[in-house]
């Protein structure tokens, strides 16, 4: 009996425990469940004068060659190469020092739970390896987008992702001028397999077969296409 005022004065304290660590995990949900902000990072690419000079110059034409990054729950994530192992960085927001920080950008909030974040970053970290990266075709601006797709949060302004596809079929038109080129035993350089290229690209569109002879309207049907300024579809394998 002597034993029951302790037990009584024990099951108070753990009473009042229970209900305070209650409402911190009460108060720690409602907070997590608050819809948070996505925040797209943009840098320009390393240090470079000359990149930002040029974003300077197409910026107005609507196209740019960036770094991106998303913020969410006040974590930067991105995508770059290495190695070995998942090439999703995590970082203090804006404080990506490989490249030089340009500006943000909000891309509205994310219904998302703080966990539900956490779990699909460890998902997303055995999909996005380091050694799979590559500059023009699964990038930082890929995952960026894929990221954001998770968050519910759309797609990237276009601004800020044009040029990639661009470049990376201006790349597949100089790989396929190249290919041409050495088929036939020539010499030759980059531009040059751009512009056989393009050539290529323009003659497939008005339908003319690789025997044909080349007309000077097949490089520019081919460069509108490249550079997305034509309807007409272009494939380039």
């Amino acid at each position: 009996r002597g034993a029951a005022p302790v037990e009584a004065a024990l099951s108070g304290r753990g009473g009042v425990a229970e209900e305070e660590m209650s409402s911190d995990w009460e108060g720690e949900e409602s907070e997590e469940h608050l819809p948070p902000e996505v925040i797209l990072h943009i840098y320009n690419l390393r240090h470079f004068k000359r990149v930002r000079f040029a974003n300077a110059l197409m910026r107005p034409l609507g196209a740019g060659i960036y770094h991106i990054a998303v913020e969410v729950y006040g974590i930067e994530y991105s995508f770059g190469s290495c190695d070995e192992g998942s090439g999703i960085f995590e970082r203090e927001p804006g404080r990506d020092e490989r490249h030089k920080y340009r500006q943000a950008k909000k891309m509205g909030t994310t219904m998302l739970t703080k966990r539900q974040v956490l779990a699909t970053m460890e998902r997303l970290k055995g999909e996005w390896m380091g050694y799979d990266y590559d500059m023009l075709r699964h990038n930082c601006q890929h995952f960026a987008q894929a990221l954001c797709e998770e968050l519910g949060v759309g797609r990237l302004p276009r601004w800020v992702n044009k040029l990639t596809p661009v470049a990376a079929r201006v790349d597949d038109a100089r790989r396929l001028g190249k290919k041409a080129r050495q088929t036939r035993g020539k010499n030759g350089n980059a531009i040059g397999d751009i512009w056989r290229g393009a050539t290529i690209v323009g003659k497939g569109i008005r339908g003319a077969s690789d025997e044909d002879r080349d007309r000077f309207g097949d490089w520019a049907r081919g460069m509108r296409a490249l550079c997305g300024c034509s309807k007409e579809a272009m494939s380039v394998e």
